[in-house]
């Protein structure tokens, strides 16, 4: 049987927007309450960020392209899931050294279904010689946002850790962070 530690406890209502977790939540009053749960993107599938996205260079396990031209940006490389289920997502790849060494790697199509840690590959233009990268995507790669309702009855939290979490009410509503006991 699990046993948690109570880390902190919060009152908060949706103009608060997303308050962060890191761990799991659970509600005790005599209420049930609705959240937006944000969990771990390595449980929960979900499209890829477009917005303030992720350096997927820092993810590269094959792949040394020839330099491309300094400060150029190549969109829409259509990617390949080499492990995991996700679909639809395309890359852009650049470069700003005087080199043209490829320092950056993100999604501009965010696609479907993909985990933190799902191996894919794009292949670079022909101008910059066809030659495959292969990355896992990184921590913060996706980002779900899901419903669900924290019953007020239940003496054990979610069965799964969040990174943050939104009450969707507007009154103000307490809830407890907790993390598994070690």
């Amino acid at each position: 049987m699990k046993t948690y530690d109570l880390i902190k406890v919060v009152s908060t209502q949706a103009s608060d927007g997303f308050e962060d977790a890191n761990g799991y939540i659970m509600h005790n009053s005599t209420s049930d309450v609705d959240v937006e749960v944000v969990p771990y993107g390595t449980e929960y599938p979900a499209p890829l960020l477009l917005v303030n996205p992720p350096n997927q260079a820092d993810g590269l396990t094959s792949g040394a392209p020839q330099p491309i031209t300094p400060g150029a940006v190549v969109y829409q490389r259509p990617a390949t899931s080499l492990t995991g289920s996700g679909s639809g997502a395309t890359f852009a790849y650049a470069s700003s050294d005087p080199g043209g060494n490829i320092f950056l790697i993100f999604a501009d199509t965010a696609g479907t279904g993909y985990l933190e840690n799902d191996h894919i590959s794009i292949t670079t233009t022909a101008a910059h010689g066809s030659q495959t990268l292969s990355f896992r995507l990184v921590t913060g790669s996706n980002r779900a946002e899901v419903p669900v309702t924290l019953i007020h009855d239940r003496p054990n939290p979610l069965d799964f850790a969040v990174r943050e979490y939104k009450v969707t009410g507007t009154t103000d509503r307490t809830v407890m962070v907790l993390r598994e006991h070690t």
